[in-house]
């Protein structure tokens, strides 16, 4: 028709818009989150500048993408840990102010909107709301990390009673990657660390195909601190070291810097 009017691109995109639902950030509620993941594609769970592929930044975008915050700079964002580049976890925890229901509305499903904007491999396991001064890092009393290998041709019944020389408070700088950066108390304190087959999980006819795991539980870990203490266990085990390693290195007026070990293949 000659007197139908047609919208210039300008106005169609001035219309869309207006369309565009917006988002009152104002009302927040501080959650903690229960995070689990597979990290074997990812770079770590922390951020990069390098790098989009952590486990963190997938977090942050799905966050912005529920519209349950605007910038993670105003929601006074803590985490539990951090793992290293291909490492999973299925308990971390993450604390931050999302973007709360009006007064008299239901409350939002933050589990349900979070795994509808995440990835497969990455899950939010459950959220709770928590105090404002709640801090995910500062206020987690026991952290428990699993190490699995197969036995080769190790010994078990060394590793586990090596694993005895760990036990308590002790300064474990050479049982770390030194971040002097962002660490300066290497004291760390080892509640329980055990040997623990998973046979249960995987048969194998083959003993040294026997799965296994180093189940360490302390109040926080240093950076690669639990690769660094079971590469130790390895070497034990496999004959190349004595148990009093392990003291001998925790003993850091003796030994101040930690010598070079390499991890061995087993």
């Amino acid at each position: 028709m000659e007197n139908e009017s047609k919208d210039t691109p300008s106005e169609v995109k001035s219309n869309a818009k207006k369309r565009e639902k917006t988002f009152d950030f104002s009302k927040t509620q501080k959650v903690a989150l229960k995070v689990a993941y597979i990290g074997v594609k990812y770079q770590g769970y922390a951020r990069q500048d390098h790098s989009d592929n952590t486990i963190e930044a997938k977090l942050i975008d799905a966050l912005k993408k529920g519209k349950l915050i605007e910038k993670l700079e105003d929601t006074d964002y803590t985490r539990a840990g951090r793992t290293d580049k291909g490492v999973s976890a299925f308990g971390n925890v993450i604390a931050l102010k999302l973007r709360a229901a009006a007064d008299g509305a239901p409350p939002y499903d933050y589990t349900r909107i979070m795994n509808g904007c995440l990835p497969q491999d990455i899950r939010i396991l459950g959220h709770t709301n928590v105090a404002e001064t709640f801090n995910a890092r500062y206020d987690c009393v026991r952290r428990e990390y699993r190490y699995f290998f197969l036995k080769g041709y190790m010994d078990i019944a060394k590793m586990r009673s090596a694993c005895s020389h760990y036990i308590g408070e002790h300064n474990f700088q050479n049982f770390a990657k030194i971040d002097v950066t962002n660490t300066t108390n290497f004291v760390r304190t080892i509640y329980e660390m055990e040997i623990v087959s998973a046979e249960s999980v995987v048969k194998t006819r083959d003993p040294r195909n026997e799965p296994y795991f180093v189940r360490i539980v302390g109040n926080s870990f240093l950076w690669h601190q639990v690769r660094c203490m079971v590469n130790i266990l390895f070497l034990i085990a496999s004959g190349f070291e004595e148990e009093s390693v392990i003291d001998r290195l925790l003993d850091v007026k003796s030994i101040p810097t930690r010598p070079n070990l390499s991890l061995i293949h087993i």
